[in-house]
């Protein structure tokens, strides 16, 4: 494995290990980050486009340009009117390079664990997740083989400042580069490279009696249709995006006595990938779980492509990671966030207030 660029280190001395980033790891607190490390307050660095007021071409070829360069952009004072809209127009979207020829074809509206809500032909609403719960740092469509190489998120409601709910960009190689300061980061990188991540996910039957807890879609929605078979053989056939499936009996059954089994999927992907445009490798964002699996989560594990689960301690390294990592500020209505999905993840924080991105 490559060594870390040292222009990236931290600091030459491994840092402290904060356990307590993972004592609220309980079946009530799903996914929760301790309160102190939500830091709704605290400024955070940011690369900041300020468009003053309009989107001209020549601004935005300076932006499409910038972005390319950095990988992350947020786009101030865009001059569009948010509180009128949803949507970013197409004009618009064209020249920022997200128009309808550009967009990926990530397998439509039905392909993931939650149904993504349609804006327009290029816009979709961002997954609606609790408000309590830290969204941790992931590349865009992990799950799958093909993942889009940029994206766009548009703000059309802003949140208060200082209430959280930022959309924060994570640089993939300052990433890696804090988990290798710690020996058992290093060894984690390693493995990573050798045997990549496994993703285990679970859809409930749409009778599981648990099945209002859990915000996932049921295998008869995802696979379109309520017999098993079929659904087994949909996912067979879905080789973009599982490896295998098969059926797991619950330890209850529905009002009636019928039994509510649960269709598990699994993929092992890569975790690192080598970027076309620039022949540059990067670490992929690997899915950190702070509660065990059960139904109320889809029984979902995050796995090193091995089998072996992450340890507390390489949980808590990445996690430490992961907040020395964000970029990002508090949106204002018709802010526009660019992120680059290959060298950059991207997270959202918890939050009060209201948000719409």
């Amino acid at each position: 494995m490559t060594a870390p660029d040292s222009a990236l280190r931290f600091a030459d001395t491994e840092p402290a290990l904060d356990m307590s980033l993972v004592a609220n790891a309980t079946e009530d607190e799903r996914y929760r980050m301790p309160d102190n490390a939500a830091q709704w307050a605290e400024e955070l660095p940011v690369n900041v486009f300020d468009a003053e007021g309009e989107l001209t071409p020549e601004k935005m070829a300076a932006i499409k340009l910038r972005f390319a360069t950095l990988g992350t952009l947020q786009v101030i004072n865009t001059g569009l009117r948010a509180t009128e809209q949803n949507d970013v127009p197409m004009n618009i979207l064209e020249g920022l390079g997200f128009g309808e020829e550009e967009q990926f074809k990530w397998g439509g509206l039905t392909s993931g664990r939650t149904n993504l809500k349609y804006i327009s032909k290029c816009m979709r609403e961002t997954d609606d997740y609790p408000k309590h719960l830290f969204l941790l740092p992931h590349n865009e469509i992990l799950y799958q083989r093909f993942m889009p190489e940029r994206l766009l998120f548009f703000c059309s409601r802003t949140n208060g400042t200082g209430q959280g709910g930022r959309t924060f960009a994570h640089c993939a190689k300052k990433t890696e580069s804090y988990i290798a300061q710690f020996a058992v980061g290093r060894a984690l990188l390693a493995r990573m490279e050798q045997y990549g991540f496994t993703i285990e996910t679970g859809f409930l039957d749409e009778n599981h009696p648990e099945k209002s807890k859990n915000y996932f879609r049921s295998w008869q929605d995802r696979f379109g249709t309520a017999d098993r078979d079929e659904a087994m053989k949909v996912c067979a056939e879905s080789t973009h995006q599982f490896d295998e499936g098969f059926w797991m009996e619950e330890p209850v059954t529905a009002a009636d006595g019928s039994s509510v089994p649960t269709l598990m999927t699994r993929i092992t992907i890569p975790a690192f990938k080598t970027d076309a445009r620039d022949g540059q490798r990067y670490m992929l964002f690997p899915r950190v779980a702070l509660d065990g699996p059960r139904a109320h989560n889809g029984h979902r594990r995050f796995l090193i492509g091995d089998g072996a689960e992450l340890t507390r301690e390489e949980t808590v390294i990445l996690l430490q990671a992961f907040l020395a990592s964000r970029e990002g500020r508090y949106y204002n209505e018709g802010d526009i966030l660019l992120v680059d999905n290959i060298r950059y993840g991207h997270s959202r924080e918890s939050y009060a207030g209201s948000r719409k991105i």
